[in-house]
C-alpha cells in the first residue's frame, strides 16, 4: 500500500509542477523571477498580476513589481477590466489581449488562462503583431506556472500541517508494575483517561477506560506478563472504541529492571495510529474514486513509464486503441498497440516528452485503429518528474474531436454553398435578355460539381401545369444526358411524384431500388436513366408550382443530409425566380413589340387624319374663298352669312382634328426630361402666350427646381392659364399661379376670377368634346381639358377643381418633382 501512495503522490506532484517557468515553486518568488527580467527587456515601468477568483470572479492584484497606487492609467485599466469581467467570459475573450489605445496608450492587458490577467504599464506602449503572437505562448506557460505554484503552496501547507501533527503527537506512555498497576504516565495518557485521571495512581491498567474491550484487556495483560517473564520487548495492536470513536494503538512493552529497588516494570508506549488507519481507508476510497473518475471521463487517459509502456489506462483509451479491455494494452508500447504509421507518430511525441521533458499540447492526429475505426484525436502529453526533476514517465489525455472536425467541415461547406448561391443570384440579377438560359445551365454545372451530383436538371410546367419538359440539364463526365428524351411529358403520368410537388414538398429518394410498390411507376422511369438516388425540389413563384429542379446520383447511392436539401431548396427558389423573370422579360418584350406596332399604326392613322382629312377641309375653305371672290358683289344677306359660317365650321373641324391628334400623342411621344426652375419656366411661357393686355397674372416667386418633361408641364399650365382668360366675364381677368412642395411631388394651383363652374360639371369638363357653352357662342373644341387630364395622369398625378359660380375657379394638379427616365424595367 505504501508504494502506491508514494506513486500517486509523485504523479500528482509532477503533473502540477511540469509547466513551471520559474525556478521557485512559490508564487511570488516565481513571479518575481519571471517578470522582473521581462519588465527590463521590454523597458516597462511596471507589471501587475491580477488574480480572478474562480467562484466569485472577484479581481485582486496579487503581485506588482513596483507601487501602482495613484497611477491614473493603471487605475483606469483595472476599472475597465473589472467592468468587462462582470459582462461574462465571452465578452472578455473577445476583448483580450488589448492593444495599446484600447484602454489608454500606457497599458495593455493579457489573459492568463484559468488564473487571471497580466497588466503591462509603460509611458507609451507600442508593439507589433509578431510580438503579440510571440508573447502569447510564454504567457500561457506563465498561467500554468501560477496555477502550479498555487497548488504547490496549498500542498506544502497541508504537508506542514501533517508534519506538525505527527511531530507534536507523543506516545501514550505509562509505567506498569508486575501486578499491572500504573506507576506513572504522561500527559497524553492522562488526557485519554479523561475524568479518571486523578485515580490513575496504582490503578490496574485493565481498568483504564480507553481500553474497554475485554479481549483487548486480556491481550494487554498477557503481553505484559510475557514481557516480564521473558524480559523481552513485546508488540501488539489494540483496537478500542472510546468517546464515540474507534481507536487504533500500536503498543510496545519494554521490560525495565530497576537495580536499586530490584524491581521489574514494564514501559508501555502506545502510539495512536487511528489516523493512519483512517487515512488508509480514505486512500482506498479515493483510489477507487480516482479510478471511477478516470473511467467515466469521456476522454482517453493514460500514463506511461520511461520506456513508453502503458502503466495506467482507462476504457476510452482501450477503445481508441481498438482493444477489448485495458489489460490488452497495459505494459505495451505504441508499436505493440497501434498500426505502424500511427505508432511512429505517437512515439515521436513520446520522445519529445520523455527525453526532452517538453509537453506536447493539443496535437491533432488523424487516426485509424486496428479495427478500422476512424478518429480525429486531440492529444496532450506532459512529463512526470521525480523529486530531483528527472522525467520518469508521462501522463496523457486524448480527446475525440471527430464531430468538431465534421462540424467545421459542414460549416465551411454551407458557407461555400451559400456564397455560391449569392454569386449565382448576382449573376442572374445582372443578366440581360437572352443570357438567362446560358446562365442557368452554368449555374446547374457549378452547383452539380460543388455538391458532387451526377446530373442536375430543370423541368418546367406549361401554363396550365398539365405538361412538363426538361428545359435545362448538366451532366458530369461519363453521365448520359436525358434532356431530349424528356419533353412534353404529361404531369399525371407519375401521380405520386406530381401530387407531392403540388403540395410543394421535396422528393428525396436515397435508394431507387427500395421504392415502395405504389411508387413502381416512378421506379420504372428512373431505372433506365441509371439513377440510384435523387433529390427533387419544387420551384415555386408566388405559391405557384412552375417546375422542379432535380439532382441525380448515378454512379453510387447517396443520402442527402437535411442541410444539403435546405440549400438545394434555396437554389430551386433562385432558379424559380430567375425563370419567372425570364418569362416576364419575354412578356415585356412581346408587349413592347405590340406597343411599338400599335404606335406605328397610330402614327399612320395620325398621318391619314392630318393629311387625308385635313386636305379636303382646306380645299373646301379655299373653294369657298374663290367663289366669294368671284361673285362677292352678288352675295348678300343670308347667303353671305352662310359662306362665313361655312368657313368657320371648316376651321372648327380642323381645330377639332388637331385636338384629337394632340390627345392621341399624349403618353406616346415624349419630350426631353430636364432640370428647370418653375418661376423661370412660367416667365418664358407667358411671353409666348397671347395674353390680352388687360389681363393680370400673379406668379409665385418662390424658387423651386424640377427634373421633369418641361414641354408637357408648359402645355398643362398654358391650357389652364388661357382657359382662365378665355372663359372670364370680368373686365380685368386675374390669373394666379402658385405651388406647394409635398416632398416627392408638387401641387400646382391655377386660380382665376372668371365665371366659375357649377359642381355638376366639375368632372364632365375633363371629358372629350365637353363644353359649357355652345360652340357658336364661344369657339371651342372641348378637347383642351381632356388633354390636360391625360398628360397629368400619364405622370402619375391627378387634377381636381374647386369652383364657385360667379366667383371663379381653382384648378389643382399633382406633378412629380423628379421624373425617372423610361427604361425596360419601368415602362
Amino acid at each position: 500500500m505504501s508504494s502506491e501512495i508514494d506513486f500517486l503522490w509523485d504523479l500528482h506532484s509532477a503533473f502540477e509542477f511540469s509547466n513551471s517557468i520559474g525556478n521557485s515553486h512559490h508564487l511570488i518568488p516565481m513571479l518575481q523571477e519571471s517578470l522582473v527580467p521581462l519588465m527590463k527587456s521590454l523597458k516597462l515601468k511596471n507589471i501587475l498580476v491580477i488574480k480572478r477568483d474562480s467562484s466569485t470572479s472577484e479581481l485582486s492584484v496579487i503581485y506588482s513589481i513596483k507601487e501602482y497606487e495613484g497611477i491614473t492609467e493603471i487605475s483606469e485599466a483595472l476599472d475597465w477590466l473589472s467592468s468587462l469581467v462582470k459582462k461574462g467570459t465571452e465578452t472578455i475573450d473577445s476583448h483580450l489581449p488589448t492593444r495599446p489605445g484600447d484602454i489608454n496608450n500606457s497599458t495593455a492587458i493579457w489573459p492568463l488562462k484559468d488564473f487571471g490577467y497580466l497588466l503591462l504599464y509603460a509611458d507609451a506602449l507600442n508593439y507589433s503583431e509578431s510580438f503579440a503572437k510571440s508573447l502569447s505562448i510564454p504567457l500561457q506557460k506563465l498561467a500554468l506556472a501560477c496555477k502550479n505554484c498555487e497548488l504547490f503552496e496549498e500542498l506544502d501547507m497541508e504537508r506542514k500541517k501533517f508534519e506538525a501533527l505527527f511531530q507534536s503527537s507523543n506516545a501514550v506512555t505509562a509505567l506498569i508494575d508486575r501486578e499491572g498497576r500504573i506507576l506513572d504516565c504522561n500527559e497524553r495518557f492522562k488526557i485519554l483517561a479523561g475524568d479518571a485521571r486523578h485515580l490513575l495512581a496504582n490503578m490496574l491498567i485493565e481498568k483504564v477506560d480507553f481500553i474497554n474491550s475485554k479481549s483487548e484487556k486480556k491481550l494487554l495483560s498477557k503481553a505484559i506478563s510475557e514481557a516480564l517473564e521473558k524480559k523481552k520487548k513485546q508488540h501488539l495492536h489494540i483496537n478500542s472504541f472510546f468517546n464515540g470513536r474507534n481507536y487504533h494503538f500500536e503498543v510496545s512493552l519494554t521490560p525495565l529492571h530497576f537495580e536499586e529497588s530490584n524491581t521489574i516494570t514494564v514501559l508501555l508506549e502506545a502510539y495512536d495510529v487511528s489516523r493512519v488507519y483512517e487515512l488508509q481507508e480514505d486512500l482506498k476510497r479515493e483510489s477507487n474514486l480516482l479510478r471511477t473518475v478516470i473511467e467515466i471521463i469521456p476522454d482517453a487517459v493514460f500514463v506511461k513509464d520511461k520506456e513508453g509502456r502503458r502503466i495506467i489506462s482507462n476504457k476510452k483509451d482501450a477503445e481508441f486503441a481498438g482493444a477489448e479491455s485495458n489489460d490488452e494494452i497495459i505494459g505495451k508500447t505504441n508499436a505493440e498497440i497501434y498500426p505502424p504509421e500511427h505508432a511512429e507518430v505517437f512515439t515521436s511525441d513520446d520522445y519529445i516528452v520523455l527525453q526532452e521533458g517538453t509537453s506536447v499540447i493539443n496535437r491533432e492526429h488523424f487516426f485509424i485503429n486496428k479495427k478500422g475505426n476512424v478518429y480525429w484525436l486531440q492529444m496532450s502529453k506532459v512529463p512526470l518528474l521525480d523529486e530531483n526533476g528527472q522525467v520518469y514517465g508521462l501522463v496523457g489525455i486524448s480527446r475525440d474531436i471527430s464531430q468538431i472536425k465534421e462540424l467545421i467541415r459542414d460549416l465551411k461547406y454551407r458557407a461555400d454553398f451559400e456564397m455560391l448561391l449569392v454569386e449565382l443570384s448576382a449573376s442572374f440579377i445582372n443578366s440581360v435578355q437572352g443570357e438567362l438560359d446560358e446562365k442557368i445551365n452554368k449555374a446547374l454545372e457549378r452547383v452539380g460539381r460543388f455538391c458532387e451530383a451526377d446530373r442536375v436538371y430543370v423541368f418546367q410546367y406549361d401554363e396550365p401545369g398539365k405538361v412538363m419538359s426538361n428545359t435545362h440539364e448538366w451532366c458530369a463526365e461519363g453521365i448520359t444526358p436525358e434532356k431530349d428524351n424528356l419533353q412534353m411529358i404529361p404531369a399525371d403520368i407519375i401521380p405520386q411524384w406530381h401530387e407531392k410537388l403540388q403540395r410543394l414538398e421535396i422528393i428525396h429518394i436515397p435508394d431507387v431500388q427500395k421504392l415502395p410498390e405504389d411508387w413502381q411507376t416512378v421506379k420504372e422511369i428512373l431505372e433506365p436513366q441509371g439513377i440510384q438516388s435523387l433529390v427533387v425540389v419544387p420551384m415555386v413563384v408566388n405559391e405557384r408550382l412552375v417546375g422542379f429542379a432535380g439532382f441525380d446520383a448515378v454512379r453510387f447511392k447517396r443520402v442527402w443530409s437535411e442541410e444539403d436539401i435546405k440549400l438545394l431548396r434555396i437554389f430551386g427558389d433562385l432558379l424559380a425566380v430567375s425563370i419567372d423573370r425570364k418569362w416576364t422579360d419575354e412578356k415585356i418584350y412581346r408587349y413592347n413589340s405590340s406597343l411599338e406596332k400599335i404606335n406605328n399604326e397610330l402614327n399612320r392613322f395620325a398621318y391619314i387624319v392630318s393629311h387625308d382629312l385635313k386636305a379636303p377641309l382646306r380645299a373646301i375653305n379655299n373653294l369657298s374663298e374663290w367663289i366669294e371672290e368671284d361673285i362677292g358683289d352678288k352675295l348678300e344677306g343670308e347667303t353671305k352669312e352662310q359662306f362665313k359660317l361655312l368657313r368657320g365650321r371648316v376651321r372648327r373641324l380642323e381645330n377639332l382634328i388637331n385636338g384629337i391628334l394632340e390627345y392621341s400623342r399624349v403618353g406616346r411621344i415624349k419630350s426631353r426630361i430636364e432640370s428647370f426652375d418653375i418661376t423661370k419656366m412660367l416667365s418664358e411661357l407667358i411671353e409666348r402666350l397671347n395674353i390680352p393686355p388687360q389681363a393680370e397674372l400673379k406668379i409665385q416667386k418662390t424658387e423651386m427646381s424640377l427634373y421633369s418633361e418641361r414641354a408637357a408641364l408648359e402645355k398643362v399650365l398654358g391650357h389652364l392659364i388661357q382657359n382662365g382668360i378665355k372663359y372670364n366675364d370680368k373686365e380685368i381677368p386675374v390669373i394666379e399661379v402658385s405651388w406647394l412642395d409635398h416632398g416627392k411631388e408638387i401641387e400646382f394651383i391655377v386660380k382665376d376670377n372668371g365665371e366659375g363652374i357649377h359642381p355638376d360639371f366639375h368632372e364632365k369638363i375633363f371629358l372629350m368634346f365637353q363644353t359649357l357653352k355652345a360652340r357658336d357662342e364661344v369657339e371651342s373644341t372641348g378637347v383642351g381639358l381632356a388633354i390636360v387630364k391625360k398628360i397629368i395622369e400619364d405622370k402619375g398625378g391627378r387634377i381636381w377643381l374647386e369652383s364657385t359660380p360667379g366667383v371663379g375657379s381653382t384648378f389643382h394638379f399633382i406633378w412629380p418633382k423628379y421624373e425617372k427616365k423610361e427604361t425596360l424595367l419601368n415602362v
